[in-house]
């Protein structure tokens, strides 16, 4: 039996989808000083978060465990003492461990955190103790490296969500090396608790057909829905507890985007009525492929019995309210505070910076301060109209704690789209009804208001939409940026006027990939561009949920600050290039497609950006942030996981209906083109409301899985539910589940399911009780995967300095160009040609690259 060495590792934080610290760390031997501050800040991070979280509810716990190290100073309850100098340690078997925390009253736990010794742990799963099934059941699966390195000591850290409540939590190791050891297993409640769980909801009216009761507002799923009869003027719902609630922020999460005026009213006991305690405003667009949420943060916390949300103004043309969830919160609100400059270190007022729902201006001295929500956020500063928006991304901001983030704002240079005509070729022949005018002529993509927009008339496949600046003199520009409505261009060519040929000349096709929402496409180009008309050329396009043609709120084109990215796209398994990959920017659009080395660079105004890629037979990993300066270049590394293996594909497949030759096995035939279709034959079919219809996956043994892809020909589903077979129950239990607008259009829509734990099952079903028409699905998917917790380095070929796996002739004459000064090596590049070990790549090993190159010698 190997002895649990005493000896306390150095401690790193990770777990999850999160990079792990220490394996980079340890192939870092020449890590810079910056690199290893950024190293210890996100550490810090890493721990203060933790501790944010307020008390450690492990601590009032009993703890016990499979087993304890035999000859003793490992007990279960070490693990919980509050100490990071002892621990427990199971007795070092095979056999099965676990370890289990026991309280006297229920806890609603939100975050768990484990405290390793060293790092052993391969998987593990959480499961809380359910009274009512006597049994326990999971909660949480996570993953951690498992390297078995007794030198560090890794936290693995879950968050639960929704929040649990539990007199019991156990954990159970499902892969691990050699021991099991914890030094301290913390467990803390959630950072926001939603009040309205506990309420009981009423309404002024609920839908006749069913299924969209006022319960549903408050169930904690926001996959149903409260939906008022579509015919009263005016509708509320209220929240009523049993005893009175302190609160401080309300989130209505709204079904589409109907709602222009509400208040929120508080029950006044001593005046037996409603008062006023918060009036609100939404967009109010109407719009059925977005679900607009309503958000309320009080200064003054509001204490009380019932709370009434009540519409005052809603749009005309779409009578229905309906919201998925209403929700109610007692937070510590965190603080974001800074200050904002110019490029010459001036302060900036008059600066809005705005993080969520809250929202603010820097003062004289370029200073602001946020109150907002604890939690991951974005920050935006703006000043429109004499400086570019910046925005920084992925802020974690402790419960109760502050953050401080300052930015430097570049100058806007003049739009020259504002001096320009706009025509096109059609538009939608919208007209005011009072007037006359038009109200969507394409004027309207250069006047300058964001409010108003150009729209196409419906887009045939022989003629292109198009959209024409033109000015009196010629103009130099090297960006130019398109900001439309409800993402339906999915190619655009830029075109120049060209007097001597006559005719229109390409500056560059910009292929688009779907976004949702109302995206901005940006083209940065390195080469300026002189000419007197641009023409913008949709050859690509795809109706939305919302809209059958092209339509464009602003075009802007200026002589803006650019810089680069040269980045590379690697499998996040095995850390090798990923080839025809596209790489989309937010802002900005797709930037390309990878090489065969994986790699690949676009030119960028200066601002900040959230990379994605995705390829063929990956999934789209974890966003990248990158922050591009004027006249400089930075480097990214986009990691995707490859899928593996589709579990359906060896499935038996049945479905409740079969609209003709639209039969269940064409859901998993790998064909995009066929589908399964619904013949609406289902019992309790309403046309238009409920659908009841489902497919399903029958397997000869148990499979195990954790996401789910749906490939959905037209926008019918309105609610999709996963659900696993319960051999126990001997019923079908929900494991996952998704929404959708469902308003009907035949428009192609992807719903990716990620469940919150792993299902192992010899059934699934995908269950569709409501929509606007019998579901169609092209194919669905179910894959096991997990995410690594840290960056694979690849193996490295030496001498390789191109990337693309094996040594050639074109390597030697990239080593002899960084060896005489005349090329800068990448760190790629530089662990592919340093074949001493000394971080310098010279003649001497140029030679050898080239002798090993034409087989006289090897590396």
């Amino acid at each position: 039996m190997a002895h649990p060495s005493t000896r306390k590792a150095r401690s790193f934080s990770g777990g999850g989808s999160k990079p792990m610290l220490p394996r980079a760390y340890a192939r870092w031997p020449l890590a810079s000083a910056a690199a290893l501050a950024l190293m210890f800040a996100a550490l810090i991070l890493a721990s203060g978060a933790a501790l944010a979280q307020g008390e450690n509810l492990a601590l009032k716990a009993k703890a016990i465990a499979s087993t304890e190290f035999p000859s003793g100073g490992f007990e279960a309850a070490r693990a919980i003492d509050g100490k990071d100098t002892t621990r427990w340690n199971d007795d070092c078997t095979t056999n099965q461990q676990w370890f289990e925390l026991d309280w006297d009253a229920p806890q609603t736990i939100g975050k768990v955190v484990m405290k390793n010794a060293y790092d052993r742990v391969g998987a593990y799963t959480l499961l809380a103790w359910d009274a009512t099934k006597n049994d326990f059941v999971p909660i949480y699966q996570g993953t951690g490296p498992n390297t078995g390195r007794i030198d560090i000591n890794v936290t693995l850290t879950a968050d639960i969500t929704p929040p649990v409540t539990t007199t019991k939590l156990r954990l159970n190791f499902d892969k691990w090396t050699a021991c099991a050891s914890i030094w301290e297993l913390e467990v803390y409640a959630p950072a926001k608790i939603n009040l309205a769980l506990g309420a009981k909801a009423t309404a002024s009216t609920e839908f006749p057909s069913g299924g969209f009761e006022a319960a549903r507002v408050n169930d904690g799923k926001e996959t149903t829905r409260w939906n008022d009869d579509c015919a009263e003027p005016l509708a509320w719902i209220y929240l009523e507890w049993p005893n009175p609630v302190t609160f401080n922020k309300v989130v209505v999460k709204q079904a589409y985007d109907r709602v222009k005026k509400y208040t929120l009213d508080a029950w006044d006991a001593a005046k037996n009525d409603w008062v006023v305690v918060y009036e609100g405003t939404g967009p109010g667009t109407g719009r059925i492929d977005i679900n607009q949420y309503l958000t309320a943060a009080f200064s003054t916390p509001v204490t009380t019995t019932k709370l009434r949300f009540s519409t005052v103004q809603n749009v005309s043309n779409s009578p229905c309210i309906s919201i998925w969830e209403m929700e109610v919160y007692n937070v510590s609100f965190g603080t974001i505070s800074g200050v904002v400059t110019d490029t010459a270190g001036k302060p900036i007022s008059g600066v809005t910076v705005q993080a969520g729902d809250a929202s603010t201006q820097t003062d004289d001295k370029g200073a602001y301060s946020l109150v907002v929500d604890p939690g991951t956020v974005d920050v935006v500063a703006s000043k429109v109209g004499s400086y570019k928006t910046r925005t920084a991304r992925s802020l974690v901001v402790p419960d109760g704690g502050k953050v401080t983030r300052d930015f430097t704002l570049f100058p806007v240079p003049p739009n020259l789209a504002r001096t320009a005509v706009a025509t096109s070729l059609t538009d939608s022949g919208a007209v005011d009804p009072d007037t006359g005018e038009p109200t969507q002529d394409a004027p309207k993509a250069n006047d300058g208001d964001p409010t108003t927009r150009w729209q196409s008339a419906t887009p045939t496949p022989d003629q292109p939409e198009e959209l024409v600046l033109t000015w009196d003199k010629a103009q130099t520009f090297n960006r130019v940026s398109i900001k439309e409505f409800s993402d339906t261009i999915r190619e655009y060519k830029l075109q120049r006027w060209d007097d001597g040929k006559s005719d229109w000349v390409d500056i560059v096709t910009r292929p688009v990939a779907p976004m949702g929402g109302d995206p901005l496409l940006a083209t940065a180009l390195a080469t300026p561009v002189t000419t007197k008309a641009l023409r913008i050329l949709f050859t690509g396009f795809a109706q939305s949920t919302a809209l059958n043609a092209i339509s464009v709120y602003e075009v802007t084109v200026e002589q803006a600050a650019i810089g680069s990215i040269d980045g590379k796209v690697v499998d996040a398994y095995t850390g090798n290039p990923v080839p025809n990959a596209t790489v989309v920017a937010n802002p900005g659009g797709t930037l390309g497609v990878t090489d065969a080395g994986g790699k690949f660079s676009a030119i960028l105004d200066a601002d900040d950006y959230v990379l994605t890629a995705t390829a063929d037979g990956f999934f789209e990993g974890q966003p990248v942030v990158v922050s591009v300066q004027p006249d400089q270049t930075v480097n990214a590394e986009v990691r995707i996981p490859a899928k593996g293996e589709n579990l359906t594909l060896k499935a038996k497949v049945s479905a409740s209906s079969e609209d003709g030759d639209n039969t269940a096995d064409k859901a998993i035939d790998k064909d995009l083109t066929t589908y399964w279709g619904s013949a609406g034959t289902e019992d309790g079919y309403v046309a238009g409301q409920v659908m009841n219809a489902w497919i399903e996956f029958d397997w000869t043994a148990p499979v195990t899985f954790n996401r789910v892809i749906i490939h959905e020909y037209g926008d019918r589903s309105r609610e999709i539910s996963v659900q696993k077979w319960d051999a126990a129950k001997n019923d079908w239990v929900e494991v996952a589940s998704a929404v959708s607008p469902g308003g009907g259009a035949d428009t192609e829509q992807l719903h990716v399911v990620d469940l919150k734990a792993a299902a192992t099952t010899t059934k699934m079903r995908i269950f569709v009780p409501t929509g606007a028409n019998p579901p169609r699905f092209r194919e669905v998917e179910a894959y096991n995967f997990v995410l690594p917790t840290a960056p694979v380095t690849p193996t490295v070929v030496k001498g390789d300095l191109s990337g693309d796996g094996k040594l050639a002739i074109n390597d030697v004459s990239i080593a002899l160009q960084i060896a005489v000064g005349l090329k800068t090596a990448t760190a790629d590049q530089l662990k592919a040609g340093d074949l001493n070990g000394d971080g310098k790549l010279t003649i001497n090993e140029v030679t050898q690259i080239l002798r090993a190159a034409v087989g006289l010698a090897s590396l």
